[in-house]
């Protein structure tokens, strides 16, 4: 899609046991929706836990001023 960034598949589990959003449900393990807003130096800038599906996208680029 000429994306401008690597998108990241994570089948271990290994990012989301990381970020501490892995969650179990019926024997099944899940990533739970957190977006993270990581600035230039690779830190953490923004945590957004409560994700609303409808408006997430113009949440986040609101964010980003």
């Amino acid at each position: 899609y000429g994306l401008p960034f690597v998108l990241l598949a994570d089948s271990e589990g290994i990012i989301t046991k990381a970020y501490d959003v892995y969650n179990e449900r019926n024997g099944q393990g899940y990533a739970q929706r957190v977006t993270y807003i990581i600035n230039t130096e690779g830190m953490i800038d923004y945590v957004d836990d409560k994700v609303n599906t409808e408006s997430h996208a113009q949440d986040i680029l609101a964010r980003l001023g």
